[in-house]
């Protein structure tokens, strides 16, 4: 063994290695406003990044009296215009993802993230033709 090189174990770290530490640290502690806006109200949370979108619904459709499954069923939720997917995969990520997968940038300087919830349509789609033979019956002019 030579003298000349120190052992790997007083190595001291490298910048590089510190600032990923340091920005796992501050990830940890980073903590995001998000607002989930519907047409008559709005609820506020306050969540990390690492938080599933599944709990921050659950905590939504808790508030609003329904089960998630009902929440996903009712409303259909929007992130500046792009759909966020309501499936079992879509609520399994986590709040930071979902807003990087939408291309959302937060600024230092900008305190909420809103997500608009609308209400999901149902019924409708096709008309019955009347059964009634005069609707069917040729002028007699």
């Amino acid at each position: 063994r030579e003298l000349d090189q120190p052992d790997s174990c007083s190595r001291p770290r490298s910048s590089a290695a510190h600032n990923a530490m340091a920005d796992d640290e501050e990830q940890k502690k980073r903590v995001i406003k998000v607002k989930f806006a519907f047409v008559d109200d709005a609820i506020h949370l306050r969540v990390k990044p690492s938080t599933t979108l599944y709990k921050a619904v659950k905590s939504v459709a808790d508030r609003k009296g329904l089960t998630p499954e009902a929440f996903a069923r009712t409303y259909r939720v929007t992130l500046e215009g792009e759909r966020v997917q309501m499936t079992s995969a879509g609520l399994e990520m986590k709040i930071g993802d979902v807003l990087e997968k939408h291309h959302y940038s937060m600024d230092d300087d900008e305190d909420e993230v809103e997500f608009q919830l609308h209400t999901m349509q149902e019924g409708g789609g096709s008309l019955v033709a009347s059964s009634s033979s005069s609707a069917r019956r040729p002028c007699s002019c």
